[in-house]
């Protein structure tokens, strides 16, 4: 199976969270995992009910390393976003 990725960013997540996400997406039987937010953007909606996975999210800011994590969800827990 293809290492856990972000479908908007097109970023594969590293380290802990790969290893994390990977035995996840086994369960889904898809790579797929981005934030809330996120899959409204590409038209897609979490799903009532369902639970996010929280991941470590690293980044610099102001040459500083800052830690906080991020809700994500697998592609098998959205559903397209449809208009009526």
């Amino acid at each position: 199976m293809t290492n856990p990725y972000n479908p908007i960013t097109e970023n594969e997540y590293l380290g802990g969270n790969s290893i994390f996400l990977k035995a996840i997406s086994e369960k889904y039987e898809s790579p797929l995992f981005a934030g809330y937010q996120q899959w409204k953007v590409i038209g897609r909606s979490v799903k009532k009910g369902e639970k996010g996975y929280k991941i470590l999210i690293v980044f610099k800011k102001d040459d500083e390393k800052k830690v906080t994590n991020r809700t994500v969800f697998n592609y098998k827990q959205t559903e397209s976003i449809t208009t009526e």
